[in-house]
């Protein structure tokens, strides 16, 4: 029986029999412990749409476009909220982010993710540049399959906005040409094992049981944390306040979050590799939490004034008191944290839950807030990304369902505590914070390495540069006003 989402099969031929005679198939199940299987290509190449649907082909298409589109989204928001010298280097970074990591995915990360390999942590670089992929059939079990090439780019995708994600961080701290070493070695060694034990058969995670439907500890526990590292490491370098300066553009703000829930339902709708009630029931729920978390965090914005001075506990220059009115900008943070604590459950709990998570996700998004200052945090993705993760994956363990995952028609969970198994509410929080931590410590590790290894690393950006025009003074450029 299933354990999780990411079970397996490759659909293969019988050899005695002529298949342009018949037309007769096996299944021949992969083995728990194995992924990728090297299989006669001539009996594939003999007819190789026999094996897939067109609807589910088509289907994951579409969600892997929308992926992408959130590269482009988390760029726009984060050009958004931060100020007008660095608008232009957060859309460029998610950019680049997203390029250096479709060449490192290609090269050695889906290997290394999803490689046939009997260790929990790694893969295997068997898989290197997309070798024996082509059209290969990979599915979950007793479900229709995809050619592997497209569950390839799909999760390539995941891959590309994680890192895109991180590039929040890097703003007024260190020269691009630093991050996107550092991303493209952090994807390597940091990322892609931490897919491999949640996704892959032959992951620790997964084999305990662990439920992470769609990235809250793989994406979002993992992305933040290390962004929370980034700015720790560099804060002491380079000490800066955001000022009562208003964000550079609400529009690319909006611009970015309307990106990011459409890209959302590619994110979510996707996971399933298929076209059914699963998926079905996956975007309602990502849809629910979205509009839920949104309002949730705009009418704490109005009841709530956090700026108070009396109340301020950061240190930094006290803020005039804000006066109460509905905020855009608030709204967007909502939906972007409903968005993240739905989506390691997405496809596990049912309807009504979702508008909990949302809710939840965001009050303590929220109110965590207020650790973004201390540690450099610019743009708050330890305290939306980082805090919703790890809301979403605990939640995920209470509300999860066996019915709700049986809506595929082959998924097989032994559900949450609400289903009687209290018993995965502590390998939901084994999971998350076990990624989170390797994540941190893997990105010490490689920002240390940077240091030490001082040609990999370039010149940070000085400290006048950062404070005022960082985008004009590095780049000559500016926004357009």
């Amino acid at each position: 029986m299933a354990t999780a989402s990411q079970n397996f099969i490759l659909f293969t031929q019988y050899p005695e029999v002529d298949m342009a005679k018949t037309d007769k198939f096996i299944f021949d199940y992969i083995n728990e412990r194995k992924l990728n299987v090297t299989t006669d290509s001539d009996e594939i190449g003999h007819d190789p749409m026999a094996w897939f649907q067109g609807a589910d082909v088509v289907w994951m298409l579409i969600c892997t476009i929308l992926v992408m589109l959130m590269p482009a989204g988390i760029g726009f928001f984060y050009s958004g909220i931060s100020k007008r010298r660095s608008a232009m280097s957060m859309i460029w970074i998610s950019f680049l982010a997203m390029s250096v990591v479709g060449i490192q995915w290609y090269l050695v990360g889906y290997g290394i993710a999803f490689g046939h390999s009997d260790n929990p942590f790694w893969g295997s670089i068997a898989g290197i540049a997309l070798r024996d992929v082509l059209t290969r059939p990979v599915g979950n079990q007793n479900g229709p399959p995809i050619p592997e090439l497209l569950f390839a780019l799909f999760h390539g995708a995941f891959a590309s906005f994680t890192a895109s994600l991180i590039g929040g961080a890097v703003v007024q701290k260190f020269r691009i040409v630093h991050f996107l070493v550092f991303i493209f070695i952090w994807t390597t060694f940091v990322y892609a094992p931490i897919a491999h034990s949640t996704w892959s058969p032959s992951g620790w995670s997964n084999k305990l049981g662990a439920l992470d439907y769609a990235g809250g500890t793989v994406v979002h526990m993992s992305g933040a944390c290390t962004a929370a590292v980034y700015s720790v490491f560099f804060k002491w370098r380079f000490r800066f306040y955001r000022d009562d300066e208003n964000p550079d553009n609400v529009f690319h703000v909006v611009l970015g979050t309307t990106l990011l829930w459409v890209g959302w339902m590619g994110f979510n709708g996707g996971t399933t590799l298929g076209a059914n009630l699963r998926t079905v029931s996956a975007l309602v729920s990502t849809n629910l939490a979205a509009c839920s978390g949104g309002l949730t965090w705009c009418f704490l914005e109005f009841f709530f004034s956090k700026y108070n001075p009396e109340r301020d506990p950061t240190g930094c220059p006290k803020r005039k008191p804000v006066p109460r009115r509905l905020s855009i900008l608030a709204f967007c943070n909502g939906v972007i944290s409903g968005l993240i604590t739905i989506t390691p459950a997405a496809g596990y709990v049912p309807l009504h839950s979702a508008i909990c998570f949302g809710v939840v996700g965001a009050v303590c998004s929220n109110f965590s807030e207020v650790l973004s200052k201390p540690i450099g945090d610019i743009n708050d993705i330890f305290s939306i990304h980082g805090v919703s993760g790890f809301v979403g994956m605990l939640l995920t363990g209470v509300f999860a369902r066996d019915d709700i995952a049986r809506l595929d028609g082959y998924t097989n969970i032994p559900g949450g505590g609400l289903n009687g198994n209290g018993r995965q509410i502590a390998l939901q929080l084994l999971d998350a914070v076990v990624g989170g931590l390797y994540a941190a410590v893997g990105t010490l590790v490689i920002l240390i390495f940077m240091e030490v290894v001082r040609y990999i690393a370039t010149r940070r950006i000085k400290p006048v540069e950062a404070i005022f025009d960082g985008d004009q003074i590095v780049r000559r450029e500016l926004p357009v006003v």
